[in-house]
């Protein structure tokens, strides 16, 4: 039997970082980073609407040494503020901070990050 409880139904659309939201989908430094052109003005829809939006991202450059999960933390709690301020709401982040060689849980075919997100 296992401990955790049923968790309470609620309508999500989990969004990937890169390439969904923001471009580019490689950068170097996080201040590269732009959002796509009506990316804000989709997700303020899905708020709207009543959706939950989980960012879900791998963000192997952390492991990379390009930026700390620190760095990567405040950049997302700053973009997240932008979102606020045009009524896009978003959870999260979920991050997997691994390289796409290593084996974790985070990413498919785990899906920690998308089970995180889940709560």
């Amino acid at each position: 039997m296992s401990d955790e409880r049923p968790m309470a139904r609620q309508k999500a659309v989990f969004l990937d970082l890169n390439g969904t939201l923001v471009l580019p989908m490689k950068p170097e430094q996080l201040a590269e980073l732009y959002s796509i052109p009506g990316a804000v003005e989709s997700v303020a829809r899905l708020t709207t609407a009543g959706f939950v939006c989980p960012v879900v991202t791998v963000q192997s450059r952390i492991a990379k040494g390009l930026f700390s999960s620190n760095e990567f933390l405040d950049w997302f709690r700053d973009f997240s503020k932008m979102l606020d301020a045009r009524d896009a709401r978003v959870a999260g982040p979920y991050v997997c901070p691994h390289r796409y060689a290593e084996a974790c849980v985070c990413k498919k075919a785990e899906h920690a990050v998308v089970r995180a997100g889940c709560r």
